[in-house]
């Protein structure tokens, strides 16, 4: 095996840069319901060891018979919360730093709003440079568009080591 030193901590959180928390958290429910009730056991095994057991339990029978919608409005905003990044670019930054504050070595940002290209731009620390590993965008039915960016700490924007 390896060295605890040699991996890597390396979270994907999904991000909304926007002023209208609400949305945002009505946004990120289905998304949560679909990794809990959809995704095999792992994600709904996460929920129960970080406090959210038995609402994972809820959105899960609801998932599995078939009510996606009743399973995303079990999702709680403590859920949400937990789990994503919600707020304008520096209470976004701010969340950020708290996860390598944490110990992350890297964050994988999936954003999740139509301003994801924009937002990229304005939330990248001034001394991180953002690893981009994949652009694309999907349309169904709220027409939203998909796009990860990471940040890794220990790679400054001058570094010749960054993709």
């Amino acid at each position: 095996g390896r060295a605890l030193a040699e991996i890597k901590v390396s979270p994907q959180v999904s991000i909304y840069v926007t002023d209208n928390r609400e949305g945002a958290l009505e946004r990120e429910r289905p998304h949560i319901a679909f990794y809990i009730g959809g995704m095999g056991t792992f994600y709904h095994e996460y929920m129960h060891r970080i406090g959210f057991g038995e609402e994972a339990d809820v959105i899960r029978k609801k998932y599995l018979a078939g009510d996606r919608v009743g399973a995303a409005s079990s999702v709680t905003d403590d859920m949400v919360s937990s789990t994503t990044l919600i707020g304008n670019p520096e209470e976004c930054s701010s969340q950020m730093e708290k996860y390598f504050e944490d110990g992350v070595d890297e964050i994988r940002l999936v954003f999740n709003e139509q301003n994801s290209v924009k937002n990229r731009k304005i939330l990248v620390p001034k001394n991180f440079r953002p690893k981009v590993f994949g652009f694309f965008s999907t349309k169904n039915v709220s027409t939203k568009f998909f796009s990860s960016t990471y940040f890794d700490p220990k790679f400054p924007k001058d570094s010749k080591n960054h993709t």
